[in-house]
Order: C-alpha cells, then structure tokens, then sequence
C-alpha cells in the first residue's frame, strides 16, 4: 500500500488533475519522488531558486491534498502490476524475494515491498487516502535540506508545505524479527542461462557499538567492490562470476548481512563453496593487516 501510494504522488492534487500537475512540474524543472522502504517513506524534491515558491506549493498539495483520481489510480495499478509481472522472470528479483521470506517469515520484513499483484489489484481509492491519513503527519518526520536557502526563509517554507498535516501519526507497532542464523537453503528452477544466489543472516543493529567494526569488516568481505576478497576469490581468481558482493542492512527491526553472487549456471555450486570457505576463514582468522590497512 506505501509503494501504491509513493507511486500515485505526482498523480495530481488539489485543484490539478495528474496532467496538469505534471505539466506544472514540467515547466518548473522540478524534481519530485517517492519511494517506500522497509522502515521508512521518502520523498525527495530539487528545485531551481527562482522557482522554489511555486514548487514548495506543489509539494505541498502533494503531500496534504493528494487527488486519487479514478483514472489514475488504475493506470498506475497497471504499470505496477506489469512491473510485478516483469519481476517474476528475474532471477535477482526472486531470489531476493525468497531469501527475505526464508530470514523472516511472517515478519513484515518477509513481505515484498511492492506487494503481490493481488494485493496491488485489491486496494482501492479508500485504501490509499486512509493511507496518508494514518501515516502523513509531523511527528515521525525528518527533513534534510542543502542548498541556496537561508534558516529564516527555511522556517517559513516548512510550515507552509508541511504545517497543514496533523501532529499525530497513526502506525502499527512492528515487531523486532529475528533472522535465523541457519543452515537453510532454497532453489527455486527458472529456464534461463545464468543463476542469482542470494545469501546471508543475522547482522548487526545501526547503534551497536560494533557496527562501524562491521561496516569496515563487510567492506574487506564483499563491499569493497573490486577490493573485496569475495570479488578477488570469486571473480579474479577463479573467473567464476561477474559479480560479487556484500552488504549490511541494519533495519530498524532486524538487521541482516546480505551478499549476492551471479553467474552462469554450471559455476554456481563451485562459486557458493567459494563465498562459504572465505567467510569462514575470514570468521576464524580474521582480515590480515594488509586488507585493515
């Protein structure tokens, strides 16, 4: 439903169908959008300096009048559900989808983030303004703002494009999940020439005192590109894959590492035995003084 609505925000509002709104933007050079996460809704908004006051206007008939228009919200459920049907063809995408329902089950974090094409085919216009109703408010927001633009002309802004939402939101409470640390191993068969092995577990939480320890940890392992030594063994090494990598994801209810592997599929047996042995040495020994380095 939050990604139904991230995609319907610059479908018109207040007095300005979809059309119209778009056009304003057009001709404002105005960037807008949103996107739903796992812990979070974002918006993002550039505006040139001449044009800010029309453009704040806009954002905010965006965010406190949003229209839902009958035509638009069914073009938009259109391309959802087509970008969900494209989805189930990619092999990234499902093994992505696979592994966070195998780390967190019936956590919400175990849902996909644009929903299933019968939940994106049930929700109605009701749905997505009790949505903004419920969510849309000033107490769980956080602004960031860089550019041309002075504190005193800041604070009027504010309040003009956000001062109109209530106070109070309305959100579930969430559940901390626990991913399981493992063995666990799921293959899912697709007719197509090359395999995506997604793998991972339990991490490691944004405020531990370890996490930065962790950050520079995943970078020698996987995040560091063609620095890593996953790249160096997998890629370099043994040509067994095009790409490589790793990553910390520290949700705010259930942190998880989580790496990812592409390759032809006569190599993916050997490159997981790869990922597995140096994760393992890497656990036992520890990264050398040249990789900390």
């Amino acid at each position: 439903l939050a990604y139904f609505v991230t995609a319907m925000m610059d479908e018109g509002a207040g007095p300005l169908d979809a059309v119209a709104f778009q056009e304003r933007a057009q001709a404002l050079a105005m960037r807008m959008n949103f996107d739903a996460s796992r812990d979070v809704l974002l918006g993002n908004v550039q505006t040139l300096t001449e044009n800010k006051d029309e453009v704040f206007d806009l954002v905010r008939l965006a965010l406190t009048e949003p229209r839902f228009d009958a035509d638009a919200i069914e073009r938009v459920r259109a391309q959802i559900l087509a970008g969900l049907k494209f989805d189930e063809n990619d092999p990234g995408t499902v093994a992505s989808l696979a592994w966070d329902r195998l780390a967190f089950g019936d956590h919400p974090y175990g849902r996909p983030i644009k929903g299933t094409r019968t939940s994106i085919a049930s929700f109605s216009r009701d749905d997505l303004q009790d949505y903004v109703a419920r969510v849309f408010a000033r107490d769980k927001l956080v602004i960031s703002v860089v550019g041309d633009i002075d504190a005193e002309t800041l604070g009027k802004v504010l309040d003009h494009v956000f001062g109109g939402l209530p106070l109070h939101s309305s959100l579930a409470p969430v559940a901390d999940a626990e991913p399981p640390l493992g063995p666990t191993r799921e293959i899912i068969e697709m007719d197509v020439p090359q395999s995506v092995a997604q793998f991972g577990h339990r991490g490691i939480a944004r405020k531990d005192d370890d996490f930065m320890a962790a950050y520079v940890l995943n970078y020698i392992i996987g995040g560091g590109g063609f620095a890593s030594r996953l790249m160096e063994e997998v890629r370099e090494k043994r040509g067994l894959a095009y790409s490589v990598h790793s990553h910390l994801f520290p949700y705010q209810h259930g942190a998880v590492f989580v790496g990812n592997v592409a390759t032809k599929n006569e190599a993916v047996g050997q490159s997981l035995d790869v990922i597995q042995s140096e994760l393992k040495r890497l656990a036992e020994q520890g990264p050398t003084a040249e990789e900390l380095e």
